[in-house]
């Protein structure tokens, strides 16, 4: 990271390159249920993401908080095991931290959108 300071008097600012990225969980088909394994649950519960394996065991097929740091570090470490979901499958996107997003749908994939921005997951073949 290369970082630049400015120094104005009574002002000083720091700017950063390149900006921060936050990784946000999404299904790959938002039509098909997802439900998370239970051995995944069980990995969150191991790896010291008790609050998020609770709501994943109450409700395995409600995806919690996307952005939340458990369920990111999850999906890293298992994006290509069947154990990460029964059903469906979750992929990870990076926007920049400071952008407000929701997750959208159309044509059979989730994205995160901002009002004039788009952030697809790459396209796995």
């Amino acid at each position: 990271m290369v970082t630049f300071g400015l120094w104005v008097p009574e002002i000083s600012v720091r700017f950063r390159y390149p900006p921060f990225m936050q990784k946000i969980v999404l299904k790959n088909n938002p039509y098909v249920d997802t439900t998370v394994h239970p051995n995944s649950i069980e990995w969150l519960f191991q790896n010291g993401y008790e609050t998020i394996a609770k709501s994943l065991k109450e409700n395995p097929h409600k995806l919690p908080k996307r952005d939340h740091e458990g369920l990111v570090k999850l999906v890293e470490e298992k994006e290509n095991d069947l154990d990460l979901t029964k059903t469906g499958s979750l992929t990870i996107v990076e926007i920049p931290e400071d952008v407000e997003w929701e997750i959208s749908s159309e044509l059979n994939r989730e994205f995160v959108k901002e009002k004039s921005r788009k952030w697809y997951p790459k396209v796995k073949t």
